[in-house]
């Protein structure tokens, strides 16, 4: 998944899972890492760390396509806590907020975080679900 505006590109990369050996057993067995790089200006940051389950994975790729047509605010919030997502809709698209705390906060952002503003039109935004889609896809049991 790549965002980017005037100063800044982000990319979201789904990696593998934290423990891949047991992804076919237990709920919670199926974390994926997930891969941040992030470019402000001259600055640049990169860090990977468990942050979703595979089945937020599948939700965040669904409400990255809703929001492509949406007329209401929305939020997706991971249960990990490290990554957020909101979106309030736009004519022709959405303005999509991304915050990185925890793990993903860059070390110029404050206690708070980081947020991070993008305006990708409505064909952008459902390129973006599809790339998480097609990300999810390579994680998906055979068979499932």
């Amino acid at each position: 998944m790549l965002l980017r505006n005037q100063d800044t590109e982000l990319t979201l990369n789904l990696l593998g899972f934290e423990f891949p050996e047991s992804a076919q057993g237990p709920v919670h067995d199926d974390w994926l890492v997930v891969a941040v790089t992030l470019r402000e200006r001259r600055r640049h940051f990169y860090a990977a760390h468990t942050a979703l389950a595979l089945e937020e994975a599948h939700q965040l790729a669904a409400w990255l396509r809703e929001q492509a047509f949406a007329t209401t605010p929305a939020s997706f919030v991971p249960s990990e806590g490290a990554l957020a997502f909101e979106a309030q809709p736009l004519a022709g698209g959405c303005r999509l907020l991304v915050r990185l705390y925890l793990e993903f906060r860059p070390p110029w952002a404050g206690p708070e975080g980081a947020c991070l503003e993008f305006v990708p039109g409505t064909r952008d935004v459902l390129a973006l679900a599809a790339s998480v889609h097609e990300a999810v896809q390579a994680f998906v049991p055979q068979g499932v």
